[in-house]
């Protein structure tokens, strides 16, 4: 399996209304329970504005679940503690 390289620390170009990167992934999860929700996976190369979510695109699979695995590291999805 072929990992996608490593997220740069710094921005590839500027921009007046953002920071960019090459691309960016997000994980939507329901608040209560930690389901996942909804996923957004955009190439700021292409789609600097983030029109276009790419995150259903088959030829994007692998990067995806490689971003995701990378996510889930960093802030495991974890349901809040029962009150």
């Amino acid at each position: 399996m072929v990992l996608p390289p490593p997220l740069p620390q710094t921005p590839t170009r500027p921009n007046p209304r953002k920071i960019q990167f090459p691309s960016s992934y997000t994980d939507w999860r329901e608040w209560h329970t930690g389901r996942l929700q909804a996923t957004e996976l955009y190439d700021h190369e292409r789609d600097p504005d983030e029109t276009i979510n790419r995150a259903a695109d088959p030829a994007l699979a692998a990067n995806r679940a490689a971003l995701a695995r990378r996510l889930a590291a960093q802030f495991p999805p974890r349901a809040l503690p029962p009150q």
